[in-house]
């Protein structure tokens, strides 16, 4: 296979993934209940055997990889994401809601916490974090303030220091820095 084929594969299976994980954050707990189990779906759902499965598959891999909790209480089951799932997620989102307000975070991870510290820095610039300085990061989308639930799941707290501010003497530099995020697209003509 293709090099460009396969990252084309990867990229699209991600993609889903946070499509399933986005859909199960906004269902009730009760409806998303009884798609967990698979007799309780076939019954109410008349669909070809290899869609649903599917969908199991999927979800079974949610699950194993930390992103959704399943629990049954005997009769009824629920799902919830976890944490990870919740970053996920939030790092899918591409929101670029403004506020006027920038979004400062330092942070000085340890380096015997390598992995944590680079899985961190993928983390925020993925929703949206751009580097300044070495340990200096900034972001103006109001996204970026659910930067706790990454703290937290990494457990990193004590390395790291966020602000938001109104105003800052390097503004200009920074609105230059996402200049690209804040051009806003031309409308398509008929």
């Amino acid at each position: 296979m293709k090099k460009s084929t396969k990252r084309k594969i990867v990229r699209k299976f991600g993609e889903i993934t946070i499509d399933l994980l986005e859909l199960i954050a906004n269902i009730p707990v009760g409806i998303i209940g009884g798609f967990v189990d698979h007799h309780g779906v076939y019954s109410y759902v008349q669909r070809d055997d290899n869609i649903l499965d599917n969908f199991f598959i999927r979800l079974r891999s949610l699950q194993e990889r930390g992103y959704i909790e399943i629990k049954s209480d005997g009769k009824n089951k629920s799902v919830r994401l976890t944490n990870k799932g919740k970053i996920k997620v939030l790092e899918g989102k591409k929101s670029k809601i403004r506020d006027g307000k920038w979004r400062i975070l330092s942070f000085d991870v340890p380096r015997e916490k390598n992995k944590l510290r680079d899985q961190f820095r993928r983390s925020i610039k993925r929703i949206g974090f751009k580097q300044v300085q070495q340990s200096l990061w900034v972001s103006p989308f109001i996204n970026a303030d659910e930067i706790d639930l990454i703290i937290d799941e990494l457990k990193i707290r004590e390395y790291v220091a966020y602000f938001i501010i109104d105003k800052t003497d390097i503004e200009e530099h920074l609105e230059i820095m996402f200049e690209k995020e804040f051009r806003t697209p031309k409308p398509e003509r008929w």
